[in-house]
């Protein structure tokens, strides 16, 4: 069925596409850059492009075919492990859980995350706004979101990340111990795209760009260390990219340099699964803790995201088992 839209006073001056992103929320832009492409909308029944400026009294129309499974929907319901830290008028930040990508991933017409960003919105009732990706953060890991619920807003924050005005800390379990007079550090290598391609990064090469992290000690344990971790720059897997550079990977990161899992077996003297062992945790040992900004409403911010239960876990038996204070016990002589 198709959607017949008319351009509002404070609506003129948008592109058809601006238009058409803010009345139906639930499809993502580069679907509806799609169906606008393939002619599927008009503008005064006739058929126009995405950069056609509206004006008021315009009429628009758009059919968005409901069997195109490449056109990504955000389905509005709730998601486990999803929950609103912050929010004003402007914007909002969230907490997204591990194993859920922040937008819809490559070959899938699902957001998950976004649908949950929506449900929340909606539960003010009348029509909710598009929510406006401002940052990513990997799939697997956890932690702070931020979310504009206009397009101005999103400019704001975009300029603050382009800026550096941003802070962001992650807390991040990884392998091995620094000496023991270093409780602190920074990382200054550029990274850029591997030689083999696909999704790995690597530091140096020709296509490299600057990237610096700083990082400091929160806790010590045998074989293990959990760091306080702050990103200069935004490039993509940089944390893991840099901290396996220094020779400190995550404990958890099968692509740089990490474990499968954390397991039990690893840090338990003496103990032996009877079964397959369920690792402490499984997905990356990263988790995006901290934010500081300036929200387009005004003031300034700081939000701050629970560490899930599986973090949790990780470092209670890692403070059960692997407490550098405590010496092993001697084995027994047959």
């Amino acid at each position: 069925m198709p959607e017949r839209q008319v351009v509002r006073p404070d609506e003129d001056g948008l592109t058809l596409l601006e238009l058409l992103s803010e009345r139906l929320a639930f499809v993502s832009t580069s679907g509806l850059r799609r169906v606008v492409r393939a002619g599927g909308a008009t503008v005064n029944d006739r058929e126009a492009a995405e950069d056609r400026v509206l004006h008021e009294g315009d009429t628009v129309e758009i059919e968005v075919p409901e069997d195109d499974d490449s056109i990504v929907r955000f389905e509005p319901r709730k998601l486990e492990g999803f929950s609103v830290l912050y929010e004003d008028e402007r914007c909002l930040a969230c907490a997204k859980p591990a194993g859920t990508a922040v937008i819809a991933e490559r070959g899938s017409a699902e957001a998950p995350f976004l649908g949950a960003v929506l449900h929340h919105l909606m539960q003010r009732g009348g029509a909710p706004p598009r929510p406006r990706v401002i940052h990513r953060i990997d799939k697997e890991t956890s932690g702070v979101v931020l979310i504009a619920k206009d397009r101005d807003a999103l400019r704001a924050l975009s300029e603050q990340f382009e800026g550096r005005e941003v802070a962001k800390e992650y807390l991040a379990l990884v392998q091995g111990e620094p000496a023991e007079e270093q409780d602190s550090g920074e990382i200054d290598l550029p990274i850029g795209p591997s030689e083999r391609g696909g999704r790995k990064q690597r530091t140096g090469g020709k296509e490299a760009k600057p990237a610096r992290t700083t990082w400091e000690v929160a806790e010590r344990f045998r074989g293990f260390t959990l760091l306080r971790v702050r990103p200069e720059t935004g490039r993509q897997h940089q944390i893991r990219v840099h901290l396996e550079a220094i020779g400190f990977p995550l404990a958890v990161d099968p692509l740089y340099g990490g474990a499968e899992g954390l397991l039990l077996s690893k840090i338990k003297p003496g103990y032996r699964a009877k079964e397959k062992e369920t690792p402490l945790i499984g997905r990356l040992s990263l988790h995006a803790a901290k934010i500081s900004f300036r929200s387009p409403a005004g003031h300034e911010v700081e939000v701050a995201a629970p560490l899930p239960h599986d973090f949790e876990v990780a470092l209670k038996q890692l403070r059960k088992y692997a407490d550098p204070t405590r010496r092993r016990s001697p084995r027994r002589q047959r």
